[in-house]
């Protein structure tokens, strides 16, 4: 029998979610079992004079918040041995999360991230908080919208021994120019520039004062103008404004909503993070009738704060600065500067911090891929698959893992250090293997059959484990015997590829395992794919909208993609449906299936479409690569790369990522004759960089490619590798 689990107040801590300078914060369980995050504060500070006092004054006015682009505070307690405040949980990756994954946001996007921060901001300050630490990391990205947490908390600091020591409440990057002056007296427009702060590095990945220690960046904040290169220009005079050293200068919220206008919630979710969001909430419904932690996993050690800045790591320039004392107005001094952190790490950098182990250019060598091509970084690790061959690989994303898959096996590297975390066949509870089906919203999907012959659907998550194992369907002659090809999963549904006496589209809730809903297919091929909300399948010549969970038909678009088979699917707000064959690219209204352009009217066999904001890329089988504008269907541009590319059908069943794009790189797979993986400018189309094979050494099967920030991971039959760019 296992140790007793613990509680805090009335909630049950099930997972610990994250820890910084003032605490940690779990998931737990309430009495009603719902999901609270729950913020728990470090005893240094509980045991500080006056802060259970202010702690709980803010507490009261957090609990007043009411902005719908804020979380709740629940529920708080400032008596307990550690004090706590409690907040309703959204299942929703943070904002430098989504950066550093998926690159830079486009301007619609930013825009629905301003307005929704603007109104989050207006109801904070209208309970009478400032938020003071309003960063990346305290922004959660939800299916409506932004959500600002860890507001309430801050002040209460103020007075407590690391600020009267020296330190400052905030984030360096992120803090106003008078909140580094004073760290305490400050009002609204301080926020305003952080958020500011927060777009910048939104639209380019990097934090607008750069990076460096905490003592660089303070000093830049108060005395150096922001770097605003990739602010969209639409945007960029309102973002200046917002930075306006002068707080008096900087616009009020209430005017920051017109000039974001017109601004839409569903222009931040690519099919990328709505596929995450999914996970997440799987998860999320997976882990609520978990056990409690324990009192050992509760009360590990907490991190020390953060150390004081070397004086000998600063610059003169630097420690004038931090030696000043304007009118007493800066008393910030060299060997006892920090910032609180509060949250996680917004160190600003859109990729990974590179590998663990270093690497030359090994394997993999520009000699080998011909054409003119710019040499590219070193590679970063090698990860290996000692006990299978892959053929028809797929690389996606897993947590903060790269997978790396066929039908047969798969493994987990450590995206970062290239650990391999795990490898495994695809059997789940099932009594037989199966198959590895793909990665999709974090989470790799296999399935398998048990002694009945009925097909199983689980999910393994980053680190191997696996999430949940479901038969899908009540008795044998009512389920599924296989499942072919998992299409998508978005809203809680799988939409499933299955066999029988006929192929069929099925929709599986992710849940339970119950089927929701069949629809044959016309004809021996197929796509669908959903937003969360519908479903949208391409039936041999006819797109079809249906109701995600009931399968209701809500509109049907014959003759599309005339001839065309081996489709694609992809959905983009701003666009639409976006359906893919050999012959044409084509986008339909999502909300009546009304076609808005095609593109692309010729005899070639066209990969699966990659989208990054409102850009399409499309890699083809002679060799030609392009973006397409998804608001017009006008190609943005179309060129030859100097090397083979493996760009068309697979001929294989699997869903890969056989292209992959951030803001920063659009990496494809070089041709099977000549493995490799090349770099191309996602915004011009220009060639980055390339790496080929080595001749001997490695099976020179297909390969795909992977891109996380700026890092880029390519796959070959026995060997992936990874890449930092500097």
């Amino acid at each position: 029998m296992g140790p007793d689990p613990v509680a805090i107040g009335p909630y049950a801590p099930l997972r610990l979610l994250g820890e910084g300078g003032m605490g940690k914060v779990f998931l737990a369980r309430s009495p009603g079992s719902r999901l609270v995050a729950l913020k728990v504060i470090r005893p240094e500070y509980a045991d500080d004079p006056g802060f259970r006092e202010r702690f709980r004054r803010e507490a009261d006015a957090a609990r007043k918040v009411s902005g719908f682009f804020t979380t709740p505070v629940i529920d708080a307690d400032a008596e307990g041995t550690q004090p706590w405040l409690a907040t309703s949980y959204v299942p929703a990756p943070s904002l430098s999360e989504i950066v550093r994954r998926y690159g830079r946001m486009p301007e619609p996007a930013l825009r629905a991230l301003g307005a929704g921060l603007a109104e989050a901001l207006i109801a904070i300050h209208a309970a009478g908080l400032i938020h003071r630490d309003l960063k990346p990391g305290n922004v959660l990205v939800a299916e409506d919208g932004p959500r600002v947490i860890d507001f309430g908390i801050s002040r209460a600091l103020d007075g407590t021994q690391v600020t009267r020591t020296g330190g400052m409440v905030g984030t360096p990057g992120y803090m106003s120019p008078e909140q580094v002056a004073s760290g305490r007296e400050i009002g609204a427009a301080s926020d305003v520039f952080s958020l500011g702060c927060v777009l910048v590095f939104a639209a380019t990945g990097v934090h607008p004062f750069g990076d460096g220690d905490a003592a660089t960046l303070l000093y830049r904040v108060v005395y150096e103008e922001p770097k605003l290169d990739g602010v969209p220009g639409g945007l960029r005079g309102v973002v200046e404004d917002c930075l306006a050293k002068d707080p008096a200068a900087r616009p009020p919220l209430t005017a920051l909503l017109e000039r974001f206008a017109p601004a839409h919630p569903g222009a931040l979710l690519t099919v990328q993070l709505r596929q995450e969001l999914a996970a997440r909430g799987q998860e999320a419904a997976s882990i609520i009738s978990g056990p409690a932690m324990t009192p050992a996993e509760l009360t590990g050690p907490l991190p020390s704060t953060v150390p004081p800045v070397p004086p000998a790591a600063v610059s003169t320039d630097r420690r004038r600065f931090l030696g000043l004392a304007a009118g007493g107005a800066v008393a910030v001094a060299a060997a006892t500067t920090a910032a609180i952190l509060l949250a996680d790490d917004d160190s600003g950098k859109a990729g990974g911090s590179g590998g663990a182990r270093s690497g030359s250019k090994g394997d993999l060598v520009v000699a080998n891929v011909g054409g003119n091509v710019p040499e590219g970084p070193a590679i970063s690790w090698t990860g290996t698959s000692p006990s299978h061959s892959f053929k028809y690989s797929g690389l996606a994303r897993v947590g903060t893992g790269v997978a790396w898959w066929d039908e047969e096996w798969a493994n987990i590297f450590d995206a970062v250090s290239g650990a391999k975390r795990w490898e495994g066949e695809p059997k789940g509870s099932g009594r037989s293997a199966g198959n590895w089906l793909g990665v999709f919203g974090g989470t790799l999907y296999g399935t398998s059959s048990d002694d009945d012959l009925r097909a199983v659907l689980f999910g393994v998550d980053g680190n191997g484990r696996q999430l949940f194992s479901h038969t899908c369907g009540p008795d044998a002659k009512d389920a599924p015997s296989s499942f072919m090809r998992l299409f998508d999963v978005g809203g809680g549904v799988a939409l499933i590829e299955v066999s029988g006496t006929r192929q069929s589209f099925l929709a599986v809730d992710v849940a339970t395992g119950r089927p929701l809903w069949t629809r044959p297919m016309t004809k021996s091929w197929g796509a669908a794919v959903t937003d969360g909300r519908r479903a949208y399948l391409q039936d041999y010549r006819t797109t079809r909208a249906l109701n995600l969970r009931s399968g209701a038909e809500i509109w049907a678009t014959p003759n599309t993609n005339a001839g065309g088979e081996s489709p694609h699917m992809a959905v983009c707000p701003s666009a639409g449906v976006v359906t893919v064959t050999s012959l044409r690219v084509e986008a339909l209204d999502l909300a009546t299936g009304r076609r808005r352009w095609n593109a692309v009217t010729q005899s070639t066999m066209l990969d699966k479409p990659v989208i990054q904001g409102e850009r399409a890329y499309l890699a083809d089988s002679q060799n030609r690569v392009r973006a397409l504008d998804l608001r017009s269907g006008r190609e943005v541009w179309n060129t030859e790369p100097p090397v083979r590319v493996d760009g068309g059908s697979v001929g294989s069943g699997m869903v890969r990522a056989i292209t992959s794009v951030s803001g920063a790189v659009l990496a494809l797979p070089l041709g099977s004759d000549r493995p490799g993986v090349l770099a191309m400018d996602p915004a011009s189309g220009k060639t980055l960089w390339a790496h080929g094979e080595a001749p001997a050494g490695d099976d020179k099967s297909y390969q795909s490619a992977l891109v996380i920030g700026k890092s880029v991971y390519a796959a070959s039959g026995t060997s992936l590798y990874a890449f930092k760019e500097k």
